[in-house]
């Protein structure tokens, strides 16, 4: 089976609040197992999406790949962080690690896999 269409910004948000509503349901908890949890994450993403043909196999490989970001992120972050500059605010270093980020992922994904285009970096919302 082939890739699917490209994921949109939307559908990543709707994808992040529907894990975020399935992962605080006080009924259920966080003793899921992983496909049963991904079914439940489907149907809240069809609530949001309801014409979409995402599987929960789907959902839960994106969900990685923004986790993965996520990640990546945030230890970027966390360098710009440690390089403290007097009287600068929060959000410099949010920019600062934003930078480090798109340059340094577009660097790697242009070596692993040809010639990324930043529309790769713009469906994560990263630039």
């Amino acid at each position: 089976m082939g890739r699917g269409k490209s994921w949109s910004s939307d559908e990543d948000m709707f994808l992040a609040r529907s894990v975020v509503h399935v992962s605080h349901d006080p009924i259920v908890g966080a003793d899921q197992k992983s496909s049963k949890f991904y079914y439940r994450v489907l149907q809240q993403f069809q609530v949001f999406v309801p014409d979409s043909n995402r599987t929960s196999d789907a959902l839960c490989n994106r969900w990685e790949e923004i986790q993965s970001s996520c990640s990546k992120f945030a230890g970027y972050f966390a360098m710009s962080l440690a390089d403290p500059k007097s009287g600068q605010q929060e959000d410099h270093y949010i920019e600062e690690a934003l930078e480090i980020y798109v340059k340094i992922e577009k660097s790697l994904n242009s070596a692993r896999f040809g010639n990324t285009s930043e529309s790769t970096f713009q469906s994560l919302n990263m630039v």
